[in-house]
């Protein structure tokens, strides 16, 4: 099982590469501060600086990234991945700045810092991007794929509104499903049958939608004295049909 991962000591950054008191950090000022991060030796970063040798995935950011958006925290992020150029995500203003385009996101990663930065000394240097693609891009790719760890079995989910899809990658199997979600609230057990996908899709749909803040959750708690909920068989029926089967109308 891997370890947690820790960000490396910035002790071996020079002090040239350091942004001064008075003087805005850039993203070039973030790429020499990654450059001499890079350099710290593993001795000198101890446990923090410790890699695995099998890739990982981003769980670690979903999570952090899904405690500040339930929060309204205003963070701002930088993420190396594989000492590649960083990411800054501003959470508060749901915008991230990247060099490299999502259409080639890492699904897996061998290595992941992540490190607030203060964003009043931070100059992005231009426009950043909409955040919601990239959150999409990561929910996909965290959790083995699987479930959201913040996704608790017996809730109920209902989209509350439709996502950009066309700033995201996705299929007409994805669309479809998701307009099931704008008509009833479902676990995820009954999104799976009703929507007639695998629930490793359907759960991993899920997980995207809510860390982009688009479900809308009713607790199983407050559920559990309703009327039972009977999954009826897979057929080859019409949408408003399966939803009809589904809650028994």
């Amino acid at each position: 099982m891997n370890r947690p991962l820790a960000p490396i000591p910035f002790s071996a950054a020079s002090h040239d590469n350091l942004a001064l008191p008075n003087h805005p950090m850039t993203l070039d000022d973030l790429l020499a501060r990654k450059a001499a991060t890079l350099r710290a030796t593993p001795d000198a970063a101890g446990d923090a600086g410790w890699r695995p040798e099998e890739d990982v995935d981003w769980s670690r950011l979903a999570l952090r990234l899904r405690t500040a958006i339930e929060s309204d925290e205003e963070l701002m992020l930088e993420v190396v991945a594989d000492g590649d150029d960083p990411l800054v995500i501003d959470v508060g203003d749901r915008t991230f700045w990247w060099h490299l385009p999502l259409s080639d996101f890492p699904a897996k990663v061998r290595s992941l810092a992540i490190t607030p930065v203060d964003a009043r000394s931070y100059d992005p240097g231009g426009a950043g991007h909409d955040l919601e693609p990239l959150l999409w891009q990561v929910a996909h790719a965290s959790f083995d794929g699987g479930r959201a760890r913040w996704l608790k079995p017996g809730d109920r989910y209902k989209l509350r509104r439709w996502p950009n899809l066309t700033a995201l990658p996705h299929d007409s199997e994805q669309v479809r499903a998701m307009s099931l979600l704008g008509q009833a609230a479902l676990t995820a057990e009954e999104f799976s049958s009703v929507a007639d996908i695998d629930e490793a899709d359907a759960v991993r749909l899920l997980s995207a939608l809510s860390l982009m803040g688009l479900l809308r959750v009713q607790p199983a708690r407050e559920t559990a004295a309703g009327p039972r909920i009977v999954v009826q068989p897979r057929r080859e029926v019409g949408l408003f049909a399966k939803l009809r089967g589904l809650f028994g109308r």
